[in-house]
């Protein structure tokens, strides 16, 4: 008699391996996510892109945004057109009742944003308005049109990159509460006898001194300046203390001090909507305003907190990714200049460019709402980066501007 136990053992054994390869290879295939065709890109474009004329907020787009608590606009850095952008959206979107615009700009000035675009100061730091122009002195023009409870207020939420931005905070301050003793002796703490600044532990130690001076006589210098004068200068230290060690570790460990800054982000951010009587746009560098990360370094990105766990607007945020069609845009840094452009070519299934080529001249709002583009990969290009992603795990939307131009 035959034995074909061997066989038929080694028979299953095989069949049993082949059925798992199978499983993992359609496993494989479920992750990575079937490409989007170009005619369904087209066809999503065609029904639900908006075309509006540049600095004409539409309707349909304020509209949308109007429901959530904070709208997160994530931005090429230094281009101009982007910033009318912003004023454009912040205006259009203040008869829907949102009262605040946060800017990615140092906290050390986040005070002369908010007093000088509500008109309570008529005086602000040169390096200010050179930082934000066709935003600060048009929504303070703006503002001047409506009542003080009304008023669109804009702050900073960032960390101070250089101390020049507390430091030279002190000079204003001290001016308006009335107070250059104070302000003057921390200042000249903070300085070497030949005008530079002090060493980091040095610096901080002055810092922690001054912060328990704070402290210890609350009632007295909230008395003398005013109690939002005392909160500003005690968050104004606070946030400095914070900045110089996470200027001191970009060097040692860049990855934990971007961390560390995105945590002080969160922060600011979830101060000044709490403050507000109303929701806020936050605009900011187009990754701080991705839901999932998708680029930087790995880390719970501004957007993702805010849609996520944050106290204040956790399940009613809506994050927008805006990019230009074609122009000049930085790259690390001012001075690093590329051009770009979308060229819609034979076969091309990028999203962005079948975008720009129904838009034209013109600019476009793409809601990211159809199931597509949460169930398919879609072929995308940043312009320096391209990847294909499920677009709704980074973005709710894009707006795409004409062109772009560097202004610094």
């Amino acid at each position: 008699m035959l034995d074909f136990t061997g066989r038929v053992g080694t028979r299953r054994i095989t069949t049993i391996v082949a059925l798992c390869i199978a499983v993992s290879c359609i496993l494989a295939a479920c992750s990575r996510g079937e490409m989007a065709a170009r005619n369904e890109l087209e066809a999503i474009i065609e029904r639900d892109a908006v075309l509006f004329d540049f600095e004409d907020i539409p309707d349909a787009l304020s509209a949308k945004l109007s429901g959530y608590a904070v709208v997160v606009l994530g931005e090429y850095h230094g281009v101009l057109e982007h910033h009318s952008l912003v004023r454009e959206m912040a205006k259009a979107l203040h008869p829907k009742g949102f009262r605040g615009l946060i800017l990615e700009y140092p906290h050390g000035f986040s005070w002369m944003l908010t007093e000088y675009s509500t008109g309570r100061i008529n005086e602000a730091d040169p390096l200010l308005l050179e930082h934000t122009p066709g935003i600060l002195a048009e929504i303070r023009e703006y503002n001047a049109r409506l009542g003080e409870d009304e008023r669109l207020s804009v702050s900073g939420c960032d960390i101070n990159h250089h101390p020049y931005y507390f430091v030279s905070s002190l000079d204003y301050i001290s001016e308006l509460i009335g107070d250059s003793d104070c302000m003057e002796e921390l200042r000249e703490a903070l300085l070497t006898p030949e005008g530079q600044y002090l060493e980091s532990s040095r610096y901080i130690s002055v810092l922690d001194e001054y912060a328990e001076y704070l402290r210890d006589h609350r009632n007295e210098l909230s008395s003398a300046w005013g109690t939002r004068w005392y909160d500003m200068v005690s968050e104004l230290v606070e946030i400095e203390i914070l900045s110089v060690g996470i200027r001191e570790s970009y060097d040692e460990d860049y990855a934990a001090a971007h961390a560390q800054r995105e945590e002080v982000i969160k922060l600011l951010v979830d101060r000044r909507l709490s403050e507000l009587d109303g929701p806020a746009l936050v605009n900011v560098g187009s990754y701080h305003g991705q839901k999932k990360h998708f680029m930087g370094t790995e880390k719970e990105w501004l957007a993702e907190y805010l849609h996520e766990s944050s106290p204040v607007t956790a399940g009613s945020s809506f994050s927008v990714k805006a990019i230009p069609a074609e122009g000049t845009i930085e790259m690390d840094g001012p001075g690093n200049n590329i051009r770009v452009s979308f060229r819609d070519e034979p076969g091309n299934k990028e999203l962005l460019s079948l975008l720009a080529s129904r838009a034209d001249d013109r600019a476009a709002f793409l809601p990211l709402d159809d199931p597509l583009f949460s169930e398919k990969r879609v072929d995308l290009d940043y312009h320096h980066r391209r990847m294909a992603i499920r677009p709704k795990d980074q973005y709710d939307a894009f707006i795409l501007y004409p062109r772009a131009s560097v202004y610094r």
